[in-house]
């Protein structure tokens, strides 16, 4: 989470991955990654292997999952700790 705090990018590129996800039921997706927001996600996921174990990097990407899912689907007034709800208004506004 503090990369993604740190990375404006970061963060933009997570929130449009859950809108993306969030949308896969759809029929026709309509949004997609770029080739550079992949390779961001992906290094940011790799930076967690190398940073924490499995069983750590699996509990935060959950929690960041359901963290940005609360956002996209109930907006930033639902998100409950106040510092997250910082980090969302920082770079995502």
């Amino acid at each position: 989470m503090e990369l993604a705090k740190d990375d404006g990018y970061l963060a933009k590129v997570i929130e449009k991955e859950a809108r993306i996800r969030q949308s896969s039921d759809d029929v026709e997706k309509t949004e997609t990654l770029t080739k550079p927001e992949q390779i961001k996600i992906n290094e940011y996921r790799k930076s967690f292997w190398e940073e924490a174990g499995t069983e750590e990097f699996s509990r935060a990407s959950k929690k960041a999952y359901q963290i940005v899912n609360t956002y996209v689907e109930d907006g930033i007034d639902e998100i409950e700790d106040p510092e997250i709800r910082k980090i969302i208004e920082e770079y995502v506004s």
